[in-house]
């Protein structure tokens, strides 16, 4: 992610066709830090599980294409992406955040983030980082719980799952797919009553779990 930010990758490169156009920063830790540089100073000091394999998180962040592109509006953009992602994950998540200028599509915006929170104990209070916490807290508020089902090979069809007693098995609707999900309503209700966009529509939900968005030159190429 740090050779595609300095156009030293092949598909950064190729994407820039507007070179005098520089990026636009958040850089909370300092303005000459890299991603890594900001990272760095972004954790320091702070726990984290010791079996949890990834360090940070990434979000494309994206507003309607009918948007109008000043320097105002990628200002605000930049922001709002900013200010949506640290609200959604607990208020200290965010380390690096940028608006590429030089570029075809100009209203995304790429936000790197490590979530990070005080936990109490009965001895001391201190930071912990963690990717999933706020995601599967923030899943589990709006959608609850839903009876557990499991996919039956012969029959090829999904069944529902109870208890000993006969009871419904209940489960918390708080995997990495309803985490995504709930960002998006969030992240719809966001542009609606905090940016002031009161046009704007919740995409449609999907029906498979494929990947969401493709890179331009992939697309490209299936087209």
């Amino acid at each position: 992610m740090e050779s595609h930010e300095l156009r030293l990758d092949y598909s950064g490169q190729l994407r820039s066709i507007e070179p005098q156009n520089e990026a636009l920063f958040y850089r909370p830790y300092g303005n000459d830090l890299s991603i890594s540089e900001s990272y760095k100073k972004h954790v320091e000091g702070a726990r984290r599980n010791t079996s949890a394999s990834k360090l940070l998180r990434h979000a494309f962040v994206q507003f309607p294409t009918n948007i109008e592109i000043t320097p105002e509006t990628q200002e605000m953009m930049l922001r709002e992406a900013v200010a949506f992602i640290n609200k959604t994950h607990g208020g200290r998540a965010v380390f690096h955040a940028r608006i590429d200028r030089d570029e075809k599509g100009k209203h995304g915006v790429d936000v790197f983030f490590a979530p990070r929170y005080e936990k109490k104990t009965a001895n001391d209070l201190t930071d912990w980082i963690s990717l999933t916490k706020f995601g599967k807290e923030r899943a589990r508020e709006r959608l609850g719980q839903k009876q557990e089902e499991k996919y039956n090979k012969k029959t090829k069809e999904w069944e529902p799952q109870f208890k000993a007693d006969g009871s419904p098995k209940m489960v918390w609707q708080d995997s990495a797919y309803f985490q995504g999900q709930v960002l998006q309503d969030d992240w719809f209700e966001h542009l609606r009553d905090v940016v002031g966009l009161d046009w704007v529509l919740r995409g449609e939900k999907k029906v498979g779990r494929d990947p969401d968005r493709l890179e331009p030159e992939e697309y490209k190429l299936k087209q």
